[in-house]
């Protein structure tokens, strides 16, 4: 699949309001923002910003009101609502600060689950489902269930999830917010790792400002506008 130039994902003056009139709420006001595949960027910015709602339009969960979604030669704003879950399922892995995992599934149970929907079947998805656990230091833990691991661990059998497939884009939904700054600081070190040694696009929310020396580069949001840019 070609892409747009460099650009993995390309945003031209991008809106999603809710609501109209007088009560109309400008979650994403007029961004427009070009990335390249290779690199981490992180946005900050303060609750309720729009930071959220910028990723899923991203993500192809939610479509803009006006303006562009450009993921490779995918223009999102003009798909149906038919058409979006493949490019979600072919392109992009989510990670969110919740884990989202299944808890009557194992740590290699629930990486497998993702990997049939993307078309793994039997011996292939559970040696894929290990591999992928083993790129996250998870691979001695593969039977345990979501209880019995720790927040870091959690987070990581998410990544390994996100990981199935091989999507070129990683989306992380503050990532390491429920996380102690160690832990987070390493979740966000094998984030930088798979933009830099496997070249996927990595675009993480996060309010951990300990983290940024980690980015490539930094944006900050807020009133629903991409406002300025961190060095």
């Amino acid at each position: 699949m070609s892409t747009n130039g460099k650009n993995v994902i390309d945003l031209e003056n991008v809106s999603k309001v809710y609501g109209h009139g007088e009560s109309a709420v400008h979650a994403v006001d007029r961004v427009s923002l070009k990335l390249d595949p290779g690199k981490l960027f992180i946005l900050m910015g303060p609750s309720g910003s729009g930071k959220t709602t910028l990723l899923m339009l991203m993500g192809c969960l939610l479509k803009p009101s006006s303006g562009s979604v450009h993921l490779f030669d995918h223009e999102i704003s003009s798909m149906s609502e038919q058409e979006l879950p493949a490019v979600r399922l072919e392109r992009i892995g989510f990670v969110f600060q919740g884990f989202n995992l299944f808890p009557a599934l194992t740590a290699e149970e629930n990486v497998e689950a993702t990997l049939n929907l993307k078309g793994y079947r039997g011996e292939d998805a559970r040696r894929r489902a290990r591999d992928l656990l083993d790129r996250v230091d998870m691979g001695k833990r593969l039977t345990h269930l979501p209880e019995d691991l720790s927040g870091g661990e959690k987070q990581r059998v998410a990544l390994a999830r996100a990981l199935a497939g091989d999507p070129p884009i990683l989306l992380a939904d503050e990532p390491t917010g429920m996380l102690d700054s160690k832990t987070g600081r390493k979740i966000v070190e094998i984030l930088h790792d798979l933009a830099h040694r496997e070249k996927r696009l990595v675009f993480m929310v996060s309010h951990d400002t300990r983290i940024l020396h980690l980015a490539d580069k930094t944006f900050y949001m807020d009133d629903g506008r991409l406002n300025s840019e961190h060095p």
